[in-house]
């Protein structure tokens, strides 16, 4: 018994140190473009899987069940950073951005894993799914992408949300990603649906879809009993309209191990807009919710009169939930005359009939349009800079020089005034003081940015700095 508990000590000391290993060997790669040589392509896929192996470990003691799902992920993160591995920075190969760990409300008997990686140009995101088994935590579905020769392979910025099955059927996962690339703001958005199957590297692949995606603007999904939902910004709607955008939408429903495409549609905004002005009351109503009749009716009188112009680059796209259902809305902002702000704002749901109206006002609608995607940038117009409020400026230790070492970062001030993601501008000549400064910079709180009174993520740099301790 002393020889079994020996070695599953060893085994749960052993894999943090293996891990740094393959992180000093990627830390060192010189590759930083569009390819991935096959040497990185192989130590990406053994990181991933040994970072699986020590979440796996680490959820799968008995009694974790009974531990909440930040606690867990803080035992994986101390491990790792016990072996002078970091967790929360940025940077090229071999950096480990995040490491979460949820239980969905729509499934509870689900733990999501969520583990991104740095790569040129973004990230790579996988997802592990674990059932409760007796007591503990066990792997179910993986969702990796390895051996790819191009960065597009990597699954960037990877979303997921867990779909509420009809009665008596198993749930399913919704999982998003965008191919990281250097060239433009346009890539491919992947959906994907799937199911627990035979093993946790083969689910059940219910729908797959890649779309032509504009980053612009970001994506929603929103989830009902047995279906989904997605809206985005993607290609054409009239492929002769060049250089125009649309916004799109797909209707899946989910049932006995099937998802079926059920509805999709696509307008382009302003060619709605100007149509549906244009047309008499009779014919133009018919785009219009039936709840939303009389008031937009008045707005329809008024929009024919002056020179309308709905302008994409106030587009938005965003998520309402009422009465517990959840609706994709899109808005364009319309110009009135040679005015350069937006005066109207017109909002559309899709339906069974493609795209409708549901409302016309000069206030912007109060739906928010950040999906937790979009970061903007502190000297962006129209954004107010966070303030600090509380900040932390840690000790010297004591084997250095009793000089003051100051560490410039750059972090993600998130919209609630914490501190998302840690970059290292320069880094340093004392590797030794690489996490203590990450720790620091956490520690951070803001007032957040705002754009438009909403709060918002933002971009900022800070100063941390180590005096001597005393």
């Amino acid at each position: 018994m002393r020889r079994l508990i020996l070695a599953l000590l060893l085994m749960h000391t052993a894999a943090p140190a293996a891990i740094r290993d393959i992180v000093t060997r990627l830390r060192h790669s010189t590759a930083d473009g569009r390819d991935v040589p096959p040497d990185v392509a192989a130590d990406l896929t053994a990181l991933k899987h040994s970072l699986r192996d020590l979440i796996s470990e680490t959820v799968g003691a008995p009694g974790a069940v009974d531990v909440a799902p930040n606690e867990l992920a803080d035992r994986v993160v101390a491990q790792l950073e016990a072996e002078d591995v970091p967790v929360g920075d940025e940077g090229g190969y071999g950096v480990i951005t995040s490491i979460k760990l949820a239980r969905p409300k729509e499934y509870t008997a689900w733990l999501v894993a969520s583990v991104s990686l740095a790569v040129p140009y973004g990230n790579d995101t996988s997802l592990y799914v674990f059932q409760i088994r007796q007591d503990s935590w066990h792997l179910a579905l993986a969702v990796e992408t390895n051996g790819y020769g191009s960065i597009a392979g990597a699954q960037g910025w990877l979303a997921y949300r867990v779909g509420r099955s009809l009665e008596g059927e198993i749930p399913f996962l919704v999982a998003t990603d965008l191919t990281p690339s250097d060239v433009s703001v346009w890539q491919s958005l992947r959906l994907r649906v799937l199911q627990v199957g035979r093993s946790p590297d083969h689910p059940r692949r219910l729908a797959t879809r890649s779309l032509s995606y504009c980053i612009e603007v970001p994506y929603w999904v929103s989830i009902r009993d047995g279906g989904l939902a997605l809206i985005y910004q993607g290609e054409n709607v009239y492929p002769g309209i060049a250089g125009d955008r649309g916004i799109h939408y797909l209707d899946y429903s989910v049932k006995a191990g099937v998802a079926t495409l059920v509805r999709e549609a696509a307008i382009d905004p302003s060619g709605f807009v100007s149509r549906w002005v244009r047309r008499d009351w009779a014919a133009a109503s018919a785009s219009i919710d039936p709840a939303a009749r009389s008031v937009t009716r008045e707005w329809h009188e008024r929009l024919r009169k002056p020179e309308l112009e709905c302008d994409l680059s106030y587009l938005q796209m965003g998520l309402r939930a009422e009465g517990g259902h959840e609706q994709l809305l899109a808005a364009a902002g319309c110009r009135l005359g040679a005015n350069e702000k937006p005066e109207v704002h017109v909002v559309f749901r899709a339906d069974s009939r493609g795209f409708r109206i549901v409302s016309v006002s000069p206030e912007r609608p109060d739906w928010s349009e950040d999906s937790g995607f979009e970061v903007w940038n502190q000297d962006d117009a129209g954004v107010t800079a966070p303030i600090a409020e509380h900040t932390v400026q840690p000790a010297l230790p004591a084997s250095f020089a009793a000089e003051p070492v100051k560490m410039r970062v750059s972090v993600v001030v998130k919209s609630d005034g914490s501190v998302g993601t840690v970059q290292l501008i320069d880094w340093p000549d004392q590797p030794g003081l690489v996490i203590p400064a990450i720790h620091a910079a956490r520690q951070w709180r803001f007032k957040p940015a705002t754009l438009d009174g909403r709060p918002v993520n933002v971009a900022k740099f800070i100063d941390i700095v180590f005096t001597p301790s005393h």
